[in-house]
C-alpha cells in the first residue's frame, strides 16, 4: 500500500469500489489497484475463512435475525468444535460495528468454547485482518449479485467484467474457505 502513497491506510471495500469517501477522486484502475494489494495480502496470510449468507430484509426484526445467527454459528462450531479445541485458545476480534452480530458472536463462542479470549479493543486501523474480513464479506456479496446480474456500474468499473471478479478474485479466495474435515 506504501508503494501505491497510502501510510497506515485502513481500506474500507464498500466505499472503495462504490468510489465513496477518500476514495472519490481515485480513477477505477487506481481503486482496483488498492483492492488487488488487499486481496494479495490476504491470499498470503495463513488464514481461512467462513462466510454465512444471511439476508437482513429476510427476518422481521433483530431478535430473529440474532436467532438466525446463533442457529448458523452454533451448528458451526458444533461441526468443527474440534478444530477449535486444537488451539490453546481461540481469540474473538470484532469491532461490534453490528450489536445484533457481536452479541451472537459472543454468546454463542462463549457458551461453546472454554478457550476463548476477547479483545475487547478492536480496530480496523490496529488488525489488517478485521479489512480482510471486510474485502471477503465484500467479494461475497459481490458474488451473489453478480448471480443475480445486479453488479452495479461503479462494481463494472472496478473489476472489468463479471468473469474477471470472478476468475480474479472470488475464485482465488475461495481457496482460502474454511473445509470442513468429514
Amino acid at each position: 500500500m506504501a508503494n501505491l502513497g497510502y501510510f497506515n491506510h485502513v481500506v474500507h471495500t464498500g466505499p472503495l469500489i462504490r468510489k465513496e469517501d477518500v476514495y472519490c477522486n481515485l480513477a477505477p484502475n487506481d481503486r482496483r489497484a488498492i483492492f488487488t494489494k488487499m486481496f494479495y495480502f490476504a491470499k498470503k496470510a495463513p488464514i481461512t475463512y467462513k462466510v454465512f449468507d444471511i439476508a437482513r430484509k429476510e427476518y422481521p426484526d433483530e431478535k430473529a435475525l440474532k436467532d438466525r445467527i446463533h442457529i448458523l454459528l452454533s451448528r458451526f462450531l458444533e461441526d468443527t468444535i474440534d478444530y477449535f479445541f486444537s488451539f490453546d485458545r481461540v481469540v474473538l476480534y470484532y469491532d461490534n460495528g453490528q450489536p445484533t452480530l457481536s452479541k451472537a458472536l459472543l454468546d454463542v463462542f462463549q457458551q461453546n468454547l472454554t478457550n476463548l479470549c476477547r479483545n475487547p479493543d478492536v480496530h480496523p486501523y490496529k488488525y489488517k485482518l478485521l479489512q480482510v474480513a471486510d474485502m471477503i464479506c465484500t467479494l461475497r456479496l459481490l458474488e451473489i449479485k453478480a448471480e443475480n446480474n445486479e453488479l452495479t456500474r461503479s462494481e463494472l468499473c472496478v473489476f472489468h467484467s463479471v468473469r474477471d471478479l470472478k476468475k480474479e478474485f472470488i475464485k482465488k479466495i475461495k481457496e482460502k474457505e474454511f473445509k470442513q474435515k468429514k
